[in-house]
């Protein structure tokens, strides 16, 4: 282990604080690539409605229910991982916190191109 670095305390015992620490680390890193994928199916989809079932990535469509789940315990009181700044970065790329709303969102969006036709 001490060819590895591993950090003990002064009991000799493993230290797992600072394994703690470097977890909350590897989970913000985990958040920071989904958001980016998020940010690029933006880009590429016009919206970050991404669907439930969606099987190009379904890992994405999991953590986009993930951080509406946080956002709702947020505001429930619960634990949770919804910090100010996720919120704010979310918001900014456009996103819905209620699915049910996201949905309607989206049938809206497809009515649209249409209502030129019409009117």
């Amino acid at each position: 282990l001490k060819a590895i670095n591993f950090s003990w305390t002064s009991k000799g015992q493993p230290d797992f604080w600072k394994f703690k620490l470097d977890t909350k680390s590897a989970l913000n890193d985990g958040w920071e690539e989904k958001f980016r994928q998020l940010a690029t199916y933006k880009q590429e989809n016009g919206n970050v409605l991404v669907p439930k079932k969606y099987p190009k990535n379904q890992s994405l469509s999991s953590w986009v229910q993930r951080q509406r789940a946080m956002y709702r315990f947020r505001h429930l009181g619960k634990k949770n991982s919804m910090t100010d700044n996720r919120m704010q970065r979310l918001e900014e790329l456009g996103f819905i916190w209620n699915s049910k709303l996201s949905k309607e969102h989206l049938r809206f969006a497809n009515l649209r191109p249409h209502e030129d036709t019409f009117n």
